[in-house]
Parts: structure tokens; sequence; C-alpha cells
């Protein structure tokens, strides 16, 4: 299972995680990105996904 932290802008920074055990992102037509946990819970940000890094398991939202 791949699980991944979110992070708001670029870095992979403390203060930026938005999110851990990530285990689904879903873009929706209205600008709104969700993001699962491994328990079920969703989060939802306006945004937009700006990158995902695969090897080091985490993804980048830019927020509006």
């Amino acid at each position: 299972m791949c699980l991944s932290t979110v992070y708001k802008g670029t870095e992979a920074a403390e203060g930026a995680k938005l999110a851990e055990y990530v285990t689904n992102i879903e873009t929706l037509p209205d600008g709104t990105v969700r993001l699962l946990d491994i328990t079920g819970e969703a989060r939802e940000f306006k945004g937009r996904l700006a990158r995902v890094d695969l090897i080091k398991n985490a993804a980048f939202l830019e927020l509006a």
C-alpha cells in the first residue's frame, strides 16, 4: 500500500503539512481537491494538485 503526505506549496516542510497517510487524491470540477486518509477521513481544499513525488510519497497542493 502506498500512503502519501500532502503539503501546501512546493516544499515538504512540517509547517506546510495538510494531511498524512493519504490513500486517495481526487480533483473535483469545482476546483476542490479531496484527500482521503487511511482511516476514511476526507479533507477538502480549494486549489489544484501541483505535483506528486512518487519516490518520496509526497503530493503538493497550490491552494486558492
